[in-house]
């Protein structure tokens, strides 16, 4: 009756279905799948929705606060949608990556190369990336130096659920 659906598929497996629910079309990516009730093969994404739950279940609300997003894959556009409606949303990609999704939801996109020039000004900081996941458990998306520039008072969430506690955690 349905299925998740992880990296690196999230994106890949839109053309294959027959619909998408509105939110899962903005976001452009999918995490869930279901057969509507005339068959059909349905997508939505809950990733958003479930990362923005359980941030502000720990932290609080994200209402005036600055946003750094790292990574721009299926994940990172699902929480972007839901935590664009802190103070900012800044998105960090390479190559320009993720730059044509941060304009269609009017949010900034920096490429990684200039993660450090935001580092010390931005309130929260949320891993979308998969480094630090499973067979990558030894590594974070940001380096001890980049780290040392961000403020003790800013909040560092991973979305990553494998390992509980990644390297940069």
């Amino acid at each position: 009756r349905g299925c998740s659906v992880s990296m690196p598929f999230k994106e890949k497996v839109i053309p294959f279905l027959d619909r998408l629910d509105p939110l899962a079309k903005k976001i452009g990516a999918v995490n869930c799948l279901f057969r509507g009730k005339d068959g059909s093969l349905c997508g939505t994404n809950t990733d958003g929705e479930a990362s923005i739950l359980s941030y502000e279940s720990e932290f609080g609300s994200i209402k005036g606060k600055s946003v750094l997003i790292l990574g721009t894959g299926g994940v990172a556009k699902a929480v972007s949608v839901f935590f664009s409606s802190g103070k900012n949303l800044t998105i960090v990609g390479r190559l320009g990556h993720g730059k044509s999704f941060s304009k269609s939801i009017q949010r900034d996109w920096i490429d990684w190369v200039n993660v450090d020039k935001v580092l010390g000004s931005v309130d929260i900081v949320v891993n979308c990336t998969s480094i630090g996941f499973l067979g990558s458990e030894n590594l974070s998306p940001l380096t001890e130096a980049q780290l040392q520039k961000i403020p003790k008072n800013v909040n560092i969430f991973d979305v990553i659920y494998q390992p509980l506690e990644t390297k940069l955690i």
